[in-house]
């Protein structure tokens, strides 16, 4: 005789569903949200599961909803206005994120950022306003990204002189075998600036967008946050147009210990003209 069970099916109330992964902004820099991002979609995409977005804590403002704000739409990226209490929240799960992100091959990892990171175009006419200010050139021989401030105070980067900054230009004029440089010129630290312009070779030209930081002699992640919003939305605006001209440069001569060297690494079009005085390239 034969006898089997017939499976009851769960009330609806028992019916599992799947929970949603979420990834959290936080209040670190601008470009260490955004790499942070790219490992969250990363490891959706490997899990083959959509992400929620809760990016209304940032250091901008508890208003400002800074990925949406800063992206186009993503496929498979929702944004939520309040938290979700369902939801496999990604900063409790960061280890396997981080692990899942290093597994994944770096030219993988740029073509998914170039993927998702596309400028929104809510950004096009205010970075115009801002260059057509400016009056900055067409074009670029080397972009050169300074990062100090509280990075080197919390010796989470080692202190590169002005002068390793001066002779790796001087290099790359030389191998590149031309007369004149035109250099743009991205730093969080205005004295290090002037140190620069002092010492460059009278062949240079530097350019650089005017000064618009909470805090130009040293940028430190706590005092910006403590900064008007008024002050941060400038900083931020004037950021962005920093980037999309980093972004346009073939050769740039950065640190990738730090999380903007990370992200142009990501985002320009040919990595191999990223020059970095300090580490390779390296997920973190």
């Amino acid at each position: 005789m034969t006898s089997w069970v017939r499976a009851r099916p769960l009330p609806r109330s028992e019916v599992p569903t799947e929970r949603p992964l979420l990834f959290e902004t936080n209040e670190q820099g601008l470009c260490a949200n955004f790499n942070q991002f790219l490992y969250a979609y990363a490891y959706a995409e490997s899990e083959k599961k959509s992400l929620s977005v809760y990016d209304m804590q940032n250091s901008i403002s508890p208003s400002f909803p800074l990925i949406k704000s800063t992206f186009a739409d993503i496929s498979g990226v929702s944004y939520i206005d309040s938290m979700l209490p369902s939801a496999v929240s990604l900063r409790r799960n960061i280890s396997r994120v981080m692990d899942v992100a290093k597994g994944i091959p770096l030219a993988t990892l740029r073509t998914t950022a170039q993927r998702i990171f596309q400028w929104n175009p809510q950004l096009t006419p205010i970075v115009k306003e801002i260059f057509d200010k400016a009056k900055l050139p067409g074009a670029f021989d080397l972009g050169i990204h300074i990062r100090a401030g509280d990075k080197i105070t919390t010796r989470e980067m080692a202190s590169i002189s002005i002068d390793r900054y001066i002779a790796a230009t001087k290099k790359y004029q030389t191998d590149s075998a031309l007369d004149e440089l035109h250099i743009f010129m991205m730093t969080d630290t205005i004295p290090l600036r002037a140190a620069f312009i002092k010492k460059a070779d009278p062949s240079w030209t530097i350019y650089y967008l005017p000064t618009q930081l909470p805090q130009p002699d040293g940028h430190s992640e706590a005092g910006f946050n403590g900064s008007p919003r008024r002050l941060k939305i400038l900083a931020y605006n004037y950021f962005m147009a920093e980037l999309l001209v980093m972004q346009s440069i073939p050769d740039i001569l950065c640190t990738l210990s730090s999380n903007v060297g990370r992200f142009l690494y990501y985002t320009v079009e040919h990595e191999e003209g990223i020059m970095s005085l300090d580490a390779k390239m390296a997920i973190a």
